[in-house]
């Protein structure tokens, strides 16, 4: 209330005497003013959003359309860099930046996808092409079964021309599986090294698909299977879920030699820091058990049985 009235006075101070002695009323105002403008839709400014005070605009730093795709398609995709910066164009992830222009291809981590129309199955799909994907450590596969192709993750010894199997039937008897086929745990005898499993049916390959890595099926239990992952750590899922005979392709991968920074910088990593940081106790090594083993199962409870 006093900052309101100590400006009124201010203005009555610099206002001419006769305004100030006779003031005029809104009818007249109005009538000297003239008609007011018509109402003009309000636009957003050509620049972008409006930025007001301590306020951020969001900047769209990356075309996110290639990861919306909902057709599939086995050309390459066109990407663009993030350089370890969100939606607001600030950096959140350090050490990212530059490197080689980068395609993606979409990758198929469902094996057991039937065509339209088709019964579900057992089918066969011929192997391609098998090549270098710059977007993840393991080699993929270019497969055709039908009227369509398809890229998956390629297995130790794939090559083109071979025949692989893809199967949902779970028998009495374990099946004899060749490498790069699929088929459901339940199916494939105790002791296979498997790669590309999923954690649920139907979800898609999420386990062990990096280069040179392949679980071991150790045994099946009412229904489920346990897997040992390639930290030896173990995983219950259902036996109905899917996984790849096999181990993943680009053995050799942990055994590259860098040689230089430049490649490094080609990989599109940045530099982090040249400083030199003494090592104490902490960088040795830890004897730790392992972690309760994971399950996806949801078994029933005794209470429940009761």
């Amino acid at each position: 209330m006093a900052v309101a009235r100590l400006c009124r006075a201010f203005g009555a101070l610099l206002l001419p005497p006769a305004a100030a002695a006779a003031p005029r009323s809104a009818p007249a105002l109005a009538a000297r003013r003239g008609p007011p403008p018509p109402p003009v839709p309000w636009l957003p400014p050509p620049g972008g959003p409006w930025r007001g005070l301590s306020a951020s605009a969001p900047r769209r730093t990356t075309d996110p359309l290639w990861k919306c795709r909902v057709k599939y398609t086995v050309r390459p995709v066109g990407m663009k860099k993030t350089g370890g910066r969100d939606h607001t164009g600030r950096i959140r992830v350090r050490g990212i930046g530059g490197g080689h222009k980068r395609r993606y291809r979409m990758i198929d981590f469902q094996r057991l996808r039937y065509e339209e129309g088709a019964p579900p199955a057992p089918f066969e799909e011929k192997v391609i092409n098998v090549r270098y994907d710059p977007c993840r450590s393991a080699d993929i596969a270019l497969v055709a079964g039908g009227n369509r192709k398809r890229w998956i993750i390629a297995t130790e010894n794939m090559q083109p021309g071979d025949i692989i199997k893809n199967s949902s039937h779970i028998g009495r008897m374990a099946v004899s599986a060749n490498e790069g086929d699929a088929y459901p745990l339940g199916a494939l005898p105790v002791g296979t090294l498997i790669c590309n499993l999923e954690s649920h049916p139907g979800k898609g390959a999420q386990y062990i698909r990096a280069a040179g890595t392949c679980g071991v099926l150790l045994r099946k239990v009412n229904g489920t299977a346990i897997v040992q992952l390639p930290s030896k750590r173990h995983m219950q899922v259902l036996e109905t879920c899917v996984a790849t005979v096999g181990r993943v392709s680009n053995v050799d991968h942990n055994k590259r030699v860098i040689g230089k920074a430049g490649r490094n910088r080609w990989l599109g990593k940045r530099p982090h820091t040249g400083l030199w940081h003494r090592k104490g106790g902490w960088a040795g090594r830890k004897i730790k058990p392992l972690p309760p083993m994971k399950s996806y199962v949801n078994l029933p409870r005794a209470a429940a049985q009761e």
